[in-house]
């Protein structure tokens, strides 16, 4: 990985690179390395917890 001064990143990481760094829940956001990471959660399973959140009507 070639950097610059201040960290900055002279190129985007691979596809190989991404999948890696989420298999190992790392993910770097807005220049912030976050640990732990979770994927997006997608709108049909969003909609199936809160529903099933929602309780008796």
């Amino acid at each position: 990985m070639i950097t610059a001064p201040g960290d900055v990143l002279l190129e985007p990481l691979s596809n190989r690179e991404l999948r890696l760094l989420g298999e190992a829940g790392i993910a770097l956001f807005a220049g912030r390395l976050i640990l732990d990471a979770q994927p997006p959660i997608d709108e049909a399973t969003l909609a199936a917890v809160a529903e099933r959140c929602a309780g008796a009507s």
